[in-house]
């Protein structure tokens, strides 16, 4: 939180000063990488690895931006740059939604077990009736 409020007051404060921003960011950054690999905050080994990857992924981006200012006047680097900043963004994406959607499917294979033993269930008391109704008739 501190590290989005500091870069959104560099932002704010620091608009005609893009280097200052750059260096803002990056420094946050890079204390946050610090902070989480020191610290380790979190009680789960998942959410410290999906933060730190986060704030990785961040920090590569945030490279990639820097092609995109005037420092960089090459037109085919910055077609270049493009191309693998959508790369690590679709990793990224990756990274986040295949797990998801893994644990979605078991969710749904567990379901489809659970549907097709209450429906088994189902049938076989639904038989038991007919036999019963049969041979109540049958008399």
């Amino acid at each position: 939180m501190l590290k989005r409020l500091v870069f959104a007051m560099a932002c704010v404060y620091l608009e005609d000063h893009a280097s200052l921003q750059f260096v803002i960011y990056a420094l946050s950054t890079m204390f946050m990488i610090i902070y989480l690999a020191l610290v380790q905050p979190f009680q789960e080994w998942v959410d410290y690895k999906v933060t730190v990857f986060n704030e990785v992924v961040s920090m590569v981006v945030f490279y990639h931006i820097l092609v995109f200012s005037e420092w960089v006047r090459d037109s085919e680097v910055k077609y270049m740059f493009g191309w693998s900043m959508i790369v690590v963004q679709i990793l990224s994406m990756a990274y986040h939604v295949i797990p998801m959607i893994w644990q979605s499917l078991i969710d749904y294979k567990r379901l489809i077990k659970q549907y097709n033993a209450k429906y088994r269930a189902w049938q076989e008391a639904r038989a038991k009736k007919e036999a019963k109704r049969k041979k109540a008739e049958a008399k």
